[in-house]
């Protein structure tokens, strides 16, 4: 009969108890199957396409001006496009993202970011434009690690270690999810 180990990770919401999880199935477990790095690949997208948003709001709650050439894309932001499985990035995203990310108003919204609500996988994901937009792209474990998306209700990982069986529970950190700890 094995040993059961619990471990209940509890804390604020973006505390990093998710990327936790994601570690230590990489780590000591089976990993990730193709059709979780597929929903991860969809949650990457999300995060890259709201960094933007947020990093255009903070250019205009900063008046900061941008150059007249990208100040055309700022709509394109407006709303959140869907992304079915297995459906590629959408092109028209593609060099709107890549030309406001090297615009010195977005440069500098993204240097004051620390006091709004961005991410801190922004810069890593934005410098790889080019693989996320090729048509074969796969998560990578790095980028598996490093997306973001709020953790709702209670999830399980388990693996087995040196004769020991951990359960692993993530549970959602954010202030409506606490009742569930």
């Amino acid at each position: 009969m094995s040993k059961e180990i619990y471990s209940n990770l509890i804390g604020a919401g973006e505390s990093g108890k998710s990327t936790v999880i994601k570690q230590m199935r990489l780590i000591h477990a089976s990993g990730f199957k193709a059709s979780e790095r597929e929903g991860f690949r969809i949650i990457v997208f999300l995060n890259v396409f709201s960094a933007m948003q947020i990093l255009l709001e903070i250019v205009d709650i900063l008046n900061l001006k941008l150059t007249d050439p990208i100040l055309k894309y700022a709509h394109m932001f407006k709303s959140t496009p869907s992304l079915e499985e297995n459906q590629r990035f959408p092109e028209i995203y593609y060099s709107p993202l890549k030309d406001l990310w090297n615009d010195s108003s977005i440069q500098d919204a993204y240097q004051k970011g620390n006091a709004f609500a961005l991410h801190d996988n922004i810069a890593y994901f934005y410098n790889q434009l080019d693989t996320l937009w090729n048509p074969n792209y796969k998560p990578s474990d790095g980028d598996i690690i490093r997306c973001r998306a709020k953790t709702t209700g209670i999830s399980e990982t388990a693996f087995h270690l040196g004769g020991l069986t951990y359960r692993m529970f993530d549970v959602g950190g954010q202030r409506s999810e606490r009742k569930k700890w």
